[in-house]
């Protein structure tokens, strides 16, 4: 969890799926539990990595502005909303739009 911390603070790129996904195989946890602890976990993450980019780095605040509105949006309204959809739907959701995702970023670069 340490390394997936890290590497939610650098780049964040699907931190996500993956520690739901570590999560998920390591605890009994229901999903939804899993899936709050995740936000924590993301939480921390993000926020230790904002602090030490604040001074050790420049920021475009014009794109954080929309990147922070986006994922208080996110955080305010993914929990309602999962409360209501079955939990395997939830999976395979999130299966497909990585996959998607995948293969949008494999071919901007290929």
């Amino acid at each position: 969890m340490a390394l997936l911390g890290c590497y939610t603070g650098y780049f964040g790129g699907a931190n996500g799926v993956i520690v739901l996904a570590v999560l998920q195989y390591l605890t009994n946890e229901d999903f939804l539990v899993n899936n709050a602890i995740k936000n924590v976990i993301c939480g921390v993450a993000n926020i230790s990595a904002f602090i030490i980019f604040v001074f050790r780095s420049k920021i475009y605040w014009q794109q954080g502005i929309f990147l922070a509105a986006g994922m208080l949006i996110g955080g305010f309204l993914g929990p309602k909303i999962l409360r209501h959809v079955s939990v395997k739907a939830v999976r395979w959701i999130v299966a497909i739009l990585a996959f998607i995702q995948a293969i949008y970023f494999f071919t901007q670069v290929y």
